[in-house]
């Protein structure tokens, strides 16, 4: 959706690093099998579209405040979900859930919003992230409900997990206000997230969207499943940039600044004819919102 820039927003989100634990807190500290955390997929579906990202958390130490500004700002509801001293929230929009808040007292200021890729055999991902550089923070497990997953930092120091999701992928359909819609990878090293990200079984291309230069694009079975824009600072670090579909984009930015957070990146003319930003709640994350065709 976004072209070019070197820009604050991933500076935010490569500071992963010091999310490396953010869903250890949650997920793993019971031992495996005793953490539920529900299905991506309700009903299941036995189905599964590897390459497509399925469900993103949201890692900040402030869930109250997340879930105010989120609320408020694109209608989300949430169910609280009980783990001993931890917790787990997860998000709904429309009656659908969509993605969960894990509470990291950790984070800070450091807020990040973690996308979790579908892939065949999670094992094997988590050890191709190892062998290209990467870091694996959480390793392999299987979850009640959820599947297996791992949590890792790709090559470039991008925060992502793979999941095998028990009952398979949520289908797909056309983004309303407040669905998760498209998702980028920011990234200071082009060639080199290219190249890990086709390693995983993605093949690169691109599409004319406007303007000289092609738009990439990560696809799997000739279908998009993600963008990649190239930062113009070589020390902008490299990070998964969510977006979220909005009915009135002038009005959501206005809101973003009255709840308390910030608009990072306003929309450009010279892309999407103006119809996409990028804002940061009150707890750190960086989000992007479009106006959905």
């Amino acid at each position: 959706m976004f072209r070019d820039r070197s820009s604050p927003v991933v500076a935010r989100c490569g500071s992963a690093a010091a999310l490396a634990l953010a869903l250890a807190l949650v997920l793993p500290s019971c031992g495996p099998m005793e953490v539920r955390v529900p299905r991506v997929a309700q009903p299941s579906t036995g189905k599964f579209q590897y390459g497509k990202f399925v469900w993103f958390d949201l890692a900040t130490s402030d869930v109250d405040a997340a879930k105010r500004f989120y609320g408020e700002l694109l209608g989300w509801k949430f169910s609280d979900l009980a783990q001993g001293d931890a917790g787990y929230t997860v998000v709904e929009n429309r009656s659908r859930m969509i993605g969960g808040i894990v509470a990291d007292p950790e984070a800070g200021d450091a807020s990040l919003w973690i996308g979790s890729i579908s892939v065949p055999d999670v094992d094997r991902a988590a050890e191709q992230t190892r062998e290209a550089g990467g870091v694996i923070h959480d390793p392999p497990q299987e979850l009640l409900d959820r599947g297996r997953t791992t949590f890792v930092t790709d090559p470039q120091g991008a925060a992502v997990s793979f999941l095998r999701a028990s009952g398979g992928d949520p289908p797909d359909r056309e983004p309303a206000a407040g669905d998760f819609g498209w998702v980028e990878l920011w990234t200071s090293d082009l060639a080199g997230s290219l190249a890990f990200y086709v390693s995983l079984g993605y093949t690169a291309g691109g599409l004319q969207i406007r303007g000289d230069e092609p738009y990439r694009v990560l696809k799997v079975a000739g279908e998009p499943q993600a963008g990649v824009v190239e930062l113009e600072r070589d020390d902008a670090g490299s990070g998964w940039l969510p977006y979220v579909a909005v009915d009135d984009l002038s009005a959501t930015l206005e809101r973003t600044v009255a709840l308390g957070g910030q608009v990072v990146v306003d929309p450009d003319p010279e892309f999407a004819e103006g119809q996409a930003a990028v804002i940061v709640d009150p707890t750190g994350a960086a989000l992007a919102v479009f106006v959905a065709e």
